[in-house]
């Protein structure tokens, strides 16, 4: 049996959001468009997405308030879509939203974070056929010092905790993980996160040094062997 893709529900008025967004989700997600607060009320109760996107118009203001007790589900998800982020998230809460996106975002951030925040809220699903019941976990994963890395939904664990990592963080974090005890330029780098895109070597180091202090499981593993580029040395890790 092959696997059914994620649900995802997109509620917007607007034409240009869904060319420019849905066609980047469209490979990774089962999508429907709803265009009115009737229509988007509608999909919710008959076709039971697992996300819903929701780029927040006038003509919108009261689809979250009117499926509050349908994101209560925790396998359910709200994202929701502003101008600019408010200053006051009271209101957001209160309609159990799951995170908010700014509409000055490309579509390629939106599409990881929509795969992160899912992957964080379905973790598990129940075995279809099974009277018991029993949770199985759906996602594999790649252990790297200690750490857990899910690469199809982009998220990286520690123990229960998830840690939260830009789009290039985790690129990096990939990179290196799926190369252990290998050398890599930066020139290979360059080319493999960022897609040969101009940036400096000086920017490459300062990238790199970010994603360190935000895994203190990288320092003393992952060395810059100079002029040559960095090794994430498991096996020096291990010796220690």
């Amino acid at each position: 049996m092959h696997d059914q893709k994620t649900k995802l529900l997109a509620v917007s008025p607007a034409d240009q959001f869904a060319a420019s967004f849905l066609g980047v989700l469209k490979p990774f997600f089962d999508i429907q468009l709803a265009s009115t607060l009737d229509m988007a009320l509608f999909l919710v109760k008959e076709w039971e997405p697992d996300l819903v996107l929701a780029n927040m118009s006038s003509d919108l203001q009261e689809f979250p308030a009117q499926c509050g007790e349908y994101f209560d589900n925790p396998q359910k998800s709200l994202i929701v879509v502003v101008n600019s982020l408010p200053t006051s998230l009271d209101k957001y809460h209160r309609w159990n939203v799951s995170a908010l996106l700014d509409t000055t975002d490309s579509p390629e951030k939106v599409l990881f974070q929509i795969r992160s925040l899912h992957g964080k809220v379905s973790k598990f699903t129940v075995s279809r056929g099974s009277s018991s019941g029993s949770e199985t976990e759906v996602t594999p994963f790649k252990e790297v010092l200690g750490l857990k890395i899910y690469e199809n939904d982009y998220m990286v664990k520690r123990g229960d905790q998830i840690i939260t990592t830009t789009p290039t963080q985790f690129k990096l974090l990939i990179a290196f993980a799926n190369h252990p005890d290998q050398l890599l330029s930066r020139t290979w780098i360059k080319q493999e996160v960022w897609q040969n895109s101009d940036i400096s070597p000086r920017s490459i180091d300062a990238q790199i040094s970010k994603l360190k202090k935000l895994i203190p499981e990288l320092e003393g593993s992952l060395m810059n062997i100079y002029g040559k580029g960095y090794i994430l040395a498991e096996s020096h890790k291990n010796a220690a």
